[in-house]
């Protein structure tokens, strides 16, 4: 193995590790973003519970004031840690995505350091084949080369014979 091709391998593995680990802050980010729409969904839920007990009670005839006050700042309160909850999902759904793009990233790196072992790798192949080619044309031009020495003995030992 050639030093060109050790440091593309050690280049691959470096990519490979940092494939993984991107896959793994994707997997993180996108476990925060499903956690974030649960609580979201979760919230709403509280939130529209609460606005439908207000508007219960603010529609009985008798109104009991502790009550709808307490309704009312249960409902505010739901309001608020729904809003949050959006924030959270919005700032979740943010990292789900530059994590996804620094994943396709690593895997696009990955992919050249990978085309660039197959050319080395290609390259040297051809060499190689090429090589053989020569070795294998000296052979032949040697081995014709050769024939024809004997045949120029052969020739003039052969008129000798006849004469």
């Amino acid at each position: 193995m050639i030093p060109h091709e050790r440091a593309l391998q050690a280049v691959r593995s470096l990519a490979r590790f940092e494939v993984a680990m991107a896959g793994s802050e994707a997997a993180a980010a996108m476990l925060f973003s499903s956690r974030a729409r649960r609580e979201l969904a979760a919230a709403l839920k509280r939130c529209e519970s609460s606005e439908q007990a207000l508007q219960g009670l603010m529609s009985r005839p008798a109104i009991n004031p502790a009550l709808l006050a307490t309704s009312r700042l249960l409902f505010r309160t739901q309001r608020t840690s729904l809003q949050g909850c959006r924030t959270q999902l919005e700032i979740a759904q943010g990292q789900e995505e530059r994590a996804r793009e620094e994943l396709a990233n690593q895997r696009n790196r990955e992919r050249s350091v990978e085309r660039a072992l197959d050319l080395d790798r290609r390259l040297r192949l051809l060499k190689q084949q090429l090589r053989e080619f020569c070795i294998a044309d000296d052979l032949w031009l040697y081995q014709a080369w050769a024939q024809q020495v004997l045949r120029r003995e052969k020739l003039p030992g052969a008129r000798s014979e006849r004469s």
